[in-house]
């Protein structure tokens, strides 16, 4: 009885897991490119709980064993991983001036400049705590977020392929770069200074999709374009290999090969550097 519900709890957390990745990838270009920080903020939180649900499979499935023990045997990069965030932790302690000058002397006469006497108290090595701080968050969770997607297995291997998250996820990914593509294209075209239903609060002469900066915007098509490319690639190699005429295969590469010449366009457009 008690296989059959634990194969249940773990197909659950994999269905949460699956659709809060494909979730941020979809929704975060669409977002005015996750800039702004109640968008980013909220990217980081549901990557931060997307990570504890595969924390709890990770447990369900390996109950018998130290889940962190499995992770180090699996994985020999989190050890030196865990201490390189030890530093930038430890940047963030307040140190006396004495042990502060030892470690960075930089930063100790950077005080010593701007305070005076006062700077012999107790300072953090960072000379911003609160950015040290935003940037370890961001950090993390894009660590997370990379892990969890080029990690990532299904446990019921038997009910769907291995690679099918994956090959959701590269999907997904396509998908929204063509609609950036186009909707940058006919922002172009018209002039329209405007996100969806939003004015634009930086006008722009170049394409920019649903970015508020161009230069993020061509950025992604650039991370995008060799997905389409390799689509465009292989089923241009499958015609060669098919003897009869394969209508649908040849309206795949079509559609493909359409977006691949919009993708580039919109880079065009955008007059990024």
């Amino acid at each position: 009885m008690g296989a059959p519900k634990s194969n249940g709890v773990i197909h659950f957390l994999e269905k949460l897991i699956e659709g809060g990745l494909l979730f941020i990838l979809l929704a975060a270009p669409l977002a005015f490119g996750s800039v702004h920080a109640l968008v980013y903020q909220g990217i980081q939180l549901l990557t931060l709980f997307i990570f504890l649900l595969w924390g709890i499979r990770e447990r369900v499935i390996h109950s018998y064993n130290d889940p962190f023990h499995t992770l180090l045997h699996r994985h020999p990069f989190v050890l030196p991983y865990l201490v390189w965030m030890g530093l930038v932790l430890a940047q963030m302690i307040p140190l006396p001036s004495e042990l502060q000058r030892t470690l960075s002397k930089g930063s100790y006469e950077i005080y010593s400049t701007a305070l005076g006497e006062s700077h012999l108290g107790f300072h953090p090595i960072s000379l911003s705590s609160f950015d040290t701080w935003q940037s370890f968050l961001q950090m993390i969770t894009c660590s997370l977020l990379f892990y969890l997607v080029v990690s990532y297995r299904p446990f019921s291997l038997s009910l769907k392929p291995r690679d099918s998250l994956f090959n959701s996820l590269v999907s997904a990914i396509i998908l929204v770069a063509t609609f950036e593509a186009f909707y940058g294209i006919f922002g172009s075209l018209t002039g329209n200074q405007q996100i969806f239903s939003f004015p634009r609060t930086v006008a722009t002469k170049g394409a920019a999709g649903t970015y508020i900066n161009p230069n993020h915007f061509a950025n992604y098509l650039l991370l995008a374009f060799p997905l389409v490319f390799s689509r465009v690639a292989v089923l241009m190699q499958r015609l060669k290999q098919i003897d009869k005429d394969s209508r649908s295969l040849r309206i795949q590469w079509v559609l493909f090969t359409l977006v691949l010449v919009a993708m580039l366009t919109a880079i065009a457009a955008s007059h990024s550097r």
